[in-house]
């Protein structure tokens, strides 16, 4: 897939394999990079979410449309689909025809 990202800084950072170890420390730093490389090798985003590839899932409510990855618990990377033309019904989406995501944060969305 392609990859996009939600701002300048974002990409800066994740495209520089040492800032983004010394921003998210070691463990997700690396698990960033196996995510990002993973990302770009898939096809769709159908096939990261067929297979669970880095954890990949659907996330719901506020962040519905969406998608988390696994980083180092309890961190996630979001990701979202890029549209051609933005879907009225999110639930119907094919994500098999998805070929470019947008990386919008890592963080941790689990309140604690």
């Amino acid at each position: 897939m392609y990859i996009i990202f939600k701002d300048k800084k974002l990409e800066k950072t994740c495209l520089n394999q040492r800032r983004l170890i010394q921003k998210l420390g070691p463990e997700n730093g690396r698990k960033m990079i196996q995510r990002l490389d993973s990302l770009r090798a898939a096809d769709s985003l159908g096939i990261m979410l067929e297979f669970r590839i880095g954890g990949c899932h659907l996330l719901k409510e506020d962040r519905k449309g969406t998608c988390g990855l696994f980083l180092e618990h309890p961190y996630r990377l979001i990701i979202e689909p890029v549209w051609d033309v933005e879907p009225e019904d999110i639930s119907q989406v094919n994500y098999y025809e998805v070929t470019v995501i947008r990386v919008l944060e890592v963080i941790d969305y689990h309140g604690n």
